[in-house]
């Protein structure tokens, strides 16, 4: 998932400081409290923003792939976007960083309303547009890959839109979602929902070596939530198998 903290939530994994209880700021001054749990991975995530980026997937990659979903790329220059309004920048920043805190305490529709009035201050922010679309992706999921399919108009060679825009495009056809997926893992071969997904349309397709594979890479990056693997419908056959049993025994 895109926000840290929602990836280490649905992976399983959580980091854990000691000591009182934090406190996250609101834009006008007043203050939630927040678990330790879940400042230490906001505080993670800030730390990651000085490691290098995942690269982006060439353009020419991914053009074919995205263009066969019937997607007219308009590439955003090369130098970023053109945004003449630092003041609304700004709050549509705040929204942001309140909405995901929100999230965080399990208030989805309070994340939804700052999301999407982020959203109509910037637009063409990528960045709003995935926020949003991983917000709605379980209650309006049309919307959700409405969002990334416009994002990804702009930003086609953005490996998280890409792959969430995979997820989108799943339950028409997991098929085309691992075609996207195939294209991003090169670039995120250390990112464990990515391997974890492969994981399971490998086992979809029936090639069980490639699908254990791909769980025992995704389990050495930090996907750690067994309970899920055991009753996810996409790992059935590698489940049935008994490669999955083997797996679990040498992990768990």
């Amino acid at each position: 998932m895109g926000w840290r903290a929602q990836r280490a939530a649905r992976s399983g994994g959580t980091k854990r400081v000691e000591g009182g209880t934090t406190r996250t700021m609101r834009v006008d001054g007043s203050a939630d409290p927040v678990s330790p749990e879940a400042e230490a991975m906001l505080a993670e995530a800030l730390d990651r923003r000085a490691e290098p980026a995942f690269p982006s997937v060439p353009l020419d990659v991914v053009r074919p792939v995205l263009e066969k979903r019937g997607l007219s790329l308009q590439p955003a220059p090369a130098e970023g976007r053109d945004f003449g309004d630092d003041a609304k920048r700004l709050q549509a920043s705040e929204l942001v960083l309140r909405a995901r805190h929100a999230s965080l305490r399990g208030e989805a529709d309070a994340a939804k309303r700052d999301l999407e009035a982020a959203l109509a201050l910037d637009a063409d922010n990528p960045g709003v547009r995935l926020d949003l679309a991983q917000v709605l992706s379980g209650a309006d999921p049309r919307r959700s890959r409405e969002l990334l399919s416009r994002a990804i108009t702009r930003y086609p060679t953005h490996p998280e839109l890409l792959h969430w825009y995979a997820h989108a495009v799943w339950a028409d056809s997991w098929r085309e979602a691992e075609s996207l997926l195939e294209l991003i893992e090169p670039y995120k071969s250390a990112e464990a929902d990515v391997l974890y997904d492969l994981a399971c349309t490998r086992s979809l397709g029936d090639d069980l070596e490639a699908s254990e594979s791909y769980l025992r890479r995704a389990i050495a990056a930090g996907y750690l939530n067994f309970t899920h693997m055991e009753t996810d419908p996409d790992l059935r056959n590698l489940r049935e198998s008994g490669r999955f049993a083997t797996v679990v025994r040498e992990h768990r």
